[in-house]
């Protein structure tokens, strides 16, 4: 019996010392939009907001609600759902969307 165990003993512990070096992808996240936001990034997330009578398209919506009328986007970024990170400068044109403020997009890019 005691020639059992110590095998047993020593594959759990070579599995114990494996996943304690494993990490998560949500620490990783966190360590990235720390690094994101102190780079001055914002988090958003793409969307396509059709009005019947307002020509509205893609607004970048931030985590904490507002909406951004982005100009200066490329367009493989105006996928409907996309999760960015964005710097922007407030634009002094007005806003076609009504809620959403016009701004200039100075760098974009996907986030995970």
């Amino acid at each position: 019996m005691k020639k059992l165990n110590a095998p047993l003993l020593f594959v759990a512990s070579i599995c114990l010392i494996i996943l304690s070096g494993c990490s998560t992808s949500s620490s990783v996240s966190k360590t990235d939009d720390a690094a994101m936001s102190a780079a001055g990034f914002v988090a958003g997330e793409i969307v396509f907001q059709k009005e019947e009578k307002e020509p509205c398209n893609f607004l970048v919506k931030l985590e904490d609600g507002t909406l951004l009328e982005p100009t200066g986007i490329d367009k493989t970024f105006m996928n409907n759902g996309l999760r960015v990170w964005i710097q922007y400068l407030p634009s002094r044109r007005m806003s076609l969307c009504p809620g959403s403020m016009t701004v200039s997009v100075t760098e974009i890019q996907k986030r995970s």
